[in-house]
């Protein structure tokens, strides 16, 4: 089977964040992250290097510890995500810089 990268990455990584934070939760008692993290490493194979993904993880956690939002405008990201394409329609649709300069001779 292949491995997975980009946001499926950060989406499994992030989930196993969450996994570990709501382990604290219901138990009262934080649990040691590199530990846990080896272990589940060792039984699943989940990455080549142990180290890194304990250390992603960690980051995770900080991250979902310590975040202030709760939720974001699904409209107004498909606008950034978009604009770059959006202006470069524009300049395309206005008339090319050459069509400017064959009209003017």
């Amino acid at each position: 089977m292949g491995h997975i990268r980009g946001f499926v990455l950060d989406s499994a990584l992030h989930g196993l964040a969450r996994d570990l934070i709501e382990l604290e939760k219901t138990t009262g008692v934080a649990p040691d992250v590199d530990k846990t993290v080896a272990n589940w490493n060792e039984k699943h194979k989940l990455a080549e290097n142990t180290a890194q993904l304990q250390n992603d993880v960690a980051l995770f956690i900080n991250v979902e510890k310590n975040r202030q939002l709760s939720s974001m405008s699904s409209r107004g990201l498909v606008k950034y995500k978009a604009a770059p394409y959006i202006e470069q329609a524009e300049k395309l649709m206005s008339g090319s810089k050459l069509d400017t300069e064959l009209k003017t001779e």
